[in-house]
């Protein structure tokens, strides 16, 4: 079955389970994917047959009985995947806004802010080539200006995209991060690489970091926020490396440096 059948059938599973009756019609696939009857009657009994008795078909409709559980693909923690990541339609959860209103509220933006450097940076990383970004830091006084590196990794820290790259201007090359919308703009390197350059891999490590709680948390908000950063009983969290420092700048009451300009805002918004 092809990647867009299955998310018509994971649509059945969905809507069967998260719907007010725990019913899909044969008018909501199409709906949804605006397919044929005879087509949606086709994934309605692929749904059911596949189902092992969770699923039952009557008539133009598909009802999950009170007593079954929903698989992994339609659970909960399937449901909060997908609003997490932005998938919010109807085809996508299973639910009509007007059942579960969900608004996503943004106020940045992680493209570069030239147009192409994104191409190019993911072109470096493709081809294994350096290349050129013109990055501007939140440090006192720093300027936008060009600097060579070599890209191994896009990666999301919270809501925010960096570029993982070897900064090849400093001695041992080392690994840092790049905000992906600080970037202005990205040019191709047709120069070679450095000799003793061996790139690192992508994939970061796991840090435990061991939780000082504050004082004042009683034991209920400790659990809540257990569960909503991933602490373990023994009150360790484990974060990719690069990742530590951001998380303890946010939660751990960490400072950032002093020659860093931060917050970047006044603390009292001025009046309009």
């Amino acid at each position: 079955m092809s990647h867009g059948s299955d998310e018509k059938l994971f649509f059945v599973w969905r809507r069967a389970f998260r719907s007010r009756a725990r019913v899909v019609v044969r008018a909501e696939v199409v709906e949804a994917f605006g397919i044929s009857k005879t087509a949606a009657s086709t994934l309605l009994n692929a749904a059911v047959g596949s189902s092992g008795g969770l699923l039952q078909r009557d008539g133009n409709k598909v009802i999950a009985p009170a007593w079954a559980k929903p698989p992994h693909w339609a659970d909960e923690a399937d449901l909060m995947d997908a609003l997490d990541h932005g998938r919010i339609s109807f085809a996508q959860t299973g639910l009509r806004y007007v059942e579960l209103p969900v608004n996503l509220s943004t106020w940045s933006s992680s493209l570069p802010a030239g147009p192409g450097a994104l191409t190019t940076i993911v072109q470096a990383c493709t081809r294994k080539r350096p290349t050129y970004i013109r990055y501007v830091g939140l440090k006192t006084g720093d300027v936008a200006r060009f600097r060579r590196v070599f890209p191994i990794a896009l990666e999301r820290m919270g809501d925010q995209w960096r570029l993982v790259a070897h900064d090849l201007e400093v001695d041992g090359f080392p690994l840092r991060t790049f905000v992906l919308s600080r970037i202005t703009e990205a040019s191709a390197d047709v120069e070679k690489l450095p000799k003793a350059f061996i790139p690192s891999s992508p994939v970061d490590f796991k840090q435990a970091v061991v939780v000082d709680w504050d004082l004042r948390l009683n034991q209920d908000q400790k659990q809540a926020l257990r569960s909503e950063l991933g602490i373990d009983s023994k009150g360790v969290a484990h974060l990719n490396s690069r990742d530590v420092h951001e998380f303890l700048v946010r939660f751990g009451g960490r400072t950032v440096g002093a020659d860093i300009v931060w917050p970047p805002m006044r603390k009292k918004p001025l009046a309009t």
